[in-house]
């Protein structure tokens, strides 16, 4: 509530208007809800005689923005002194008839309590009812939930032994993350994908090269191993297995040979 630094005046006039002001009549109704109501014309007629004869006044100033209308009710005395307070209704529909219809309650109402009437059953429906909800703001950031699934598909990305699988398995991963709607849960596993594809890539190329190194001379075959796949034996995922194959095509006295099952191994030839 905003005031004059003093209302003296203005208290005891109010005082003498309200014990002359009765209820307005409700002469209004509500088909919707089936009551009736005091319209903002009966309000004046309840409260214009009696506020005049004290000195006192009504004046109502309009705002208004995209989604509702604000009412500022200000009581004045003849002294000078004066109050007021504000009360936002949100309009029904964009258009002239949900502003109008939320301008008339805010008026009825505002000029209802600052003048001490008590209005009988309301419209306030009518402003409101139909007035659209407010969409609920979306999630700023994956749930814990979320991040626990994708770093599920991430792990079972991590384990594919071949190429195929790994495609499969991102397809299937990409349809549950991409969902959650998160460029963040996206990227994760479209990069854990292209780790493990580079992963597996540098696997095949070092058995393609160690093939080759069998067809050679015993004495040449770990030097070639060691050059083509020094990259890959760091790889935690296949270092072991590459570095076992190199050491057994140092010994002269073992023949193997390289085969491409679902998992790449050394078996005996």
């Amino acid at each position: 509530m905003n005031k004059s630094d003093s209302i003296k005046e203005l208290a005891g006039a109010l005082a003498k208007a309200q014990a002359e002001i009765t209820g307005a009549a409700k002469d209004g109704n509500n088909p919707h809800f089936r009551s009736s109501y005091a319209t903002l014309s009966s309000v004046w007629d309840a409260v214009r005689e009696p506020l005049t004869k004290n000195g006192l006044s009504v004046c109502q100033l309009v705002t208004s923005s995209e989604s509702d209308v604000k009412v500022e009710t200000i009581l004045l005395h003849s002294s000078g002194e004066w109050l007021s307070e504000t009360l936002a209704i949100p309009a029904s529909k964009n258009d002239a008839q949900g502003f109008g219809s939320a301008l008339t309650y805010a008026r009825r109402y505002g000029l209802s309590a600052i003048a001490g009437v008590a209005p009988a059953d309301d419209d306030g429906n009518a402003a409101t009812a139909s007035a659209p909800p407010r969409a609920a703001k979306p999630p700023t950031k994956p749930s814990a939930e979320q991040e626990t699934i994708t770093m599920d598909w991430v792990a079972a990305l991590d384990e594919c032994a071949n190429l195929d699988e790994l495609k499969a398995k991102f397809r299937l991963g990409w349809e549950k993350v991409h969902a959650f709607g998160f460029p963040m849960l996206d990227n994760m596993l479209t990069g854990a994908k292209d780790t493990r594809k580079a992963a597996l890539e540098k696997a095949m190329a070092a058995l393609a090269l160690l093939a080759v190194a069998g067809s050679q001379r015993v004495d040449d075959k770990a030097t070639r191993v060691r050059r083509g796949i020094q990259d890959v034996i760091a790889d935690e995922s296949w270092g072991s297995f590459v570095s076992d194959a190199r050491d057994a095509f140092q010994e002269a006295d073992v023949r193997k040979v390289i085969r491409f099952p679902s998992k790449p191994r050394l078996v005996e030839a």
